[in-house]
């Protein structure tokens, strides 16, 4: 099942850098990650992530993403796993 994390931290902790790492992680490993920032987050442009080290990844934002369907999703073929199985992930029972 996919997971929702919500990355927080004071200025200059690394924050936008670590979220980029762990994108690039998921996706050598075959799965996706969905990056979100809030509409009026404009420090790095629009639709961007982008961390102080140079790094970079393009965005969605969460009222756009919110509003899609299951079968948008499916459509821009976004690999979002539905069971334990899929995600590699097991229960250890």
């Amino acid at each position: 099942m996919a997971k929702l994390y919500f990355r927080y931290g004071a200025m200059g902790s690394s924050k936008s850098a670590n979220i980029l790492m762990v994108r690039y992680n998921y996706e050598e490993r075959g799965q996706y990650a969905v990056l979100l920032k809030p509409r009026t987050d404009s420090r790095d442009g629009e639709r961007k992530i982008q961390s102080r080290m140079g790094l970079s990844a393009s965005a969605e934002y969460v009222d756009e993403f919110l509003k899609r369907d299951l079968y948008d999703l499916e459509k821009r073929k976004y690999r979002i796993p539905v069971s334990g199985k899929e995600s590699g992930c097991s229960s250890g029972r």
